[in-house]
């Protein structure tokens, strides 16, 4: 995960230090009186691919569950949690919300989308599992950024306008685990015993109680129908995310890059399909404020 956010930052810096340099070296090609700065909010309907739900269900109640029962010198005693089995799976659509701040040159515009799903839970079926653990509710929540870029399609005050749109940016995924079960490291030496499973202590690890987050980077593309009053509008919306997650890594010591657990298959489709409504509020001009004053 720290590879692939060093890398997608360092991309972020230089495509940013690249356009600003164009920015202000092209200033002679465009009136920057007539830049108008924009928020919106906005609500929408999001379906999720089924392999990504499947990855999310999968890391929070088919790959875990181990409690250790047993304990000494060498060797732990693995035993797994039935209460998982009883936990009610995340379906594919959520509710999400997102927030857009940017400017428009007539016809041009650019912005910073931050979309976000909130949390959501599957309640715990009871307080404690099979082996004294405390159970907590199961959880995942997911949120992200992108740089977009946008043309209205039809004049820039149109009372109705078409504004398609593209950008580049990133997700991070954050699950939280129903207990803190134990995981086996892939590959290691697994004894079945009357008791239970007999691994190597050194063969193990547990997770704490907090949320472990996955990154990847995103491409979004939507399309917007937008009703102009301004300087408030209102619009429609649909698109289409693109993500690729890998495998989470759980790390057994934070100052041991090497000492790693990774659950999950790497390169998961986390793709989704939305629909969704946003107010926006267009702000004046530098030029519109000054022929307010004189007004």
């Amino acid at each position: 995960m720290k590879t692939k956010l060093t890398s997608f930052l360092s991309t972020a810096l230089i495509f940013l230090s690249i356009t600003a340099s164009m920015t202000f070296a092209s200033e002679s090609f465009y009136d920057k009186n007539l830049v108008r700065g924009f928020i919106s909010i906005g609500g929408e309907y999001k379906h999720m691919s089924s392999s990504h739900m499947d990855y999310v269900n999968s890391l929070l109640f088919e790959g875990s569950g181990g409690i250790v029962t047993g304990l000494d010198d060498s060797l732990t005693i693995l035993n797994f949690d039935s209460q998982l089995d009883n936990y009610g799976y995340f379906n594919s659509s959520v509710v999400g919300l997102n927030f857009n701040i940017g400017a428009e040159y007539k016809q041009l515009m650019s912005w910073f989308n931050i979309n976000f799903i909130p949390t959501q839970v599957s309640k715990r079926p009871s307080s404690t599992g099979d082996f004294g653990n405390e159970l907590g509710d199961a959880r995942w929540f997911s949120y992200g950024a992108d740089w977009m870029f946008g043309w209205k399609i039809f004049q820039e005050q149109s009372f109705i306008n078409v504004i398609p749109s593209v950008g580049l940016g990133m997700s991070l995924l954050n699950i939280h685990f129903a207990s803190e079960y134990t995981y086996v490291k892939e590959g290691s030496q697994v004894t079945v015993s009357d008791d239970g499973l007999l691994v190597k202590n050194e063969d193990l690890i547990t997770i704490k109680d907090r949320f472990y987050s996955n990154f990847s980077s995103a491409v979004h593309a939507e399309l917007e129908v937008r009703f102009n009053f301004d300087p408030i509008s209102v619009g429609l919306y649909g698109g289409y995310r693109y993500i690729r997650y890998g495998s989470l890594d759980l790390q057994a010591d934070e100052g041991d890059d090497n000492s790693k657990w990774i659950l999950g298959k790497p390169d998961v489709n986390g793709d989704s399909w939305f629909i969704g409504a946003r107010a926006t509020w267009t702000f004046l001009s530098k030029r519109q404020k000054e022929l307010k004053i004189k007004l």
